[in-house]
């Protein structure tokens, strides 16, 4: 099972920034996102917030399958392409 597909059995709430560091964004955009109502999966404890993996990953897909971007790169939150390397570049690295 590769790591993506652990992320439903993922037990442990994620930060902002890792839920960031997840999608590629800056974690300001992400707090954007939130304030917004524009992202799923996240719930406040403590005045903090935290995202459940699993949820983050089906919020993701379907905005994916929406968008019609299945299978390429997640644009950046100004819609210009990402210079990082989405999901698909980091599995083949893993795999390589």
């Amino acid at each position: 099972m590769n790591p993506y597909d652990k992320l439903d059995h993922e037990d442990r709430a994620w930060s902002v920034c890792e839920a960031a560091r997840f999608l590629g964004y800056n974690p300001k955009y992400v707090y954007e996102l939130i304030r917004e109502g524009k992202i799923e999966g996240w719930f406040e404890v403590n005045g903090s917030y935290r995202f459940c993996p699993a949820k983050l990953k089906a919020w993701l897909e379907k905005k994916l399958a929406t968008n019609g971007h299945q299978g390429t790169k997640a644009n950046g939150p100004d819609g210009s392409p990402n210079d990082k390397p989405g999901l698909e570049d980091e599995r083949k690295d893993e795999v390589a």
